[in-house]
């Protein structure tokens, strides 16, 4: 197991932490990058945003400027959207934090959500921070993945290939950066040593004897586009390279 901390912070002491790790690193030099939040966007959503709208009081009371902002969203929705009745019937660990492997599981029902998901999302996101923040830094997705379910049977066909591109290509300017969770599925949320081989339904890029699954090449297709988008369409798009091509 993992030393996860036995002891329940209440949200007052967490906010009084963020509060006193902001001004440290900010006395140290204002202008060193600090990100706060870091949630699960999708959970975000079934309280109307209640989670974002309680975080920026407290910055606004604290005196807190986010250079960015930090979610973690997989295209995996719960069929029941009542917010309160998925924390009651979520398992946490025992310090209170999401583990996704018990967020997202069949007991809770979830389900896949449609392909402009993400991208629906985040112009969501964009929209309630413009009309109720000041915020201008970046968004900065630090887990993104179809499901966070590393036993998904579904992770190691051909189906994450085009899920990947379409993703990466139509929600490109509805964040700053987005982060595969996870390169490999040797990862630190799971004992691969349990898992099948060679596929067990890993959310890498590799499985975990090293074989390059369809959603690598996917990656490898997309590094071959240039910079300067010349033609795009819903099936298409053509780029050109710096060098001409």
């Amino acid at each position: 197991g993992f030393p996860f901390s036995t002891t329940v912070y209440s949200q007052q002491e967490k906010l009084s932490f963020l509060k006193a790790t902001w001004n440290a690193v900010k006395g140290v030099d204002e202008h060193l990058r600090l990100g706060v939040i870091d949630t699960y966007l999708i959970l975000a959503d079934y309280d109307n945003d209640q989670m974002l709208k309680d975080y920026f009081k407290y910055f606004e009371r604290a005196r807190i400027h986010p250079d960015f902002l930090s979610f973690s969203l997989y295209t995996t929705i719960f069929k029941e959207m009542d917010y309160r009745k998925i924390m009651e019937n979520t398992n946490l660990l025992n310090n209170g934090v999401f583990s996704p492997q018990r967020v997202f599981n069949s007991e809770n029902q979830t389900i896949y959500a449609e392909k402009e998901f993400t991208a629906k999302r985040l112009q969501q996101l964009h929209q309630w921070l413009m009309e109720n923040t000041d915020f201008s830094g970046e968004i900065i997705l630090n887990e993104w993945n179809l499901t966070p379910d590393s036993k998904d049977k579904l992770n190691d066909t051909a189906f994450k290939a085009p899920f990947f591109v379409y993703n990466a290509l139509h929600c490109r300017d509805e964040a700053d950066a987005f982060v595969y969770w996870t390169f490999s599925d040797i990862f630190e949320e799971v004992d691969y040593r349990d898992e099948g081989q060679p596929f067990h339904g890993g959310i890498g890029f590799v499985t975990n004897s090293g074989l390059k699954k369809p959603v690598w090449h996917a990656l490898e297709f997309l590094n071959k586009l240039g910079n300067t988008v010349l033609f795009e369409d819903e099936d298409i798009i053509v780029t050109k390279s710096e060098d001409g091509r």
